[in-house]
């Protein structure tokens, strides 16, 4: 874009490394610029989540080990088939 800039076109050409002559095809300014924007959308998204994270650090989403390590439910069996289960 610093090309573009300083010559005020708006079109480069883009060729090979290996064989400057031959033309792999053209960008032009807006293609550079479509290219920067979602860059930068994807810099914010980033950055938006990472603040998330330094706001709220205690509650990241962590999967159980086991059932075990869920909370009960208020249930209607009896506390000594619980206890059994445990065991």
């Amino acid at each position: 874009m610093a090309g573009m800039a300083e010559t005020g076109l708006t079109r480069f050409p883009v060729v090979r490394r290996e064989d400057p002559r031959h033309l792999e095809g053209m960008v032009s300014l807006t293609d550079a610029l479509k290219a920067r924007a979602r860059i930068l959308d994807a810099e914010r998204r980033r950055e938006r989540f990472l603040s998330l994270r330094l706001a709220f650090p205690r509650y990241r989403a962590v999967a159980p080990k086991s059932a075990r390590d869920l909370p009960r439910a208020a249930s209607t069996e009896d506390p000594a088939e619980r206890r059994a289960a445990d065991d």
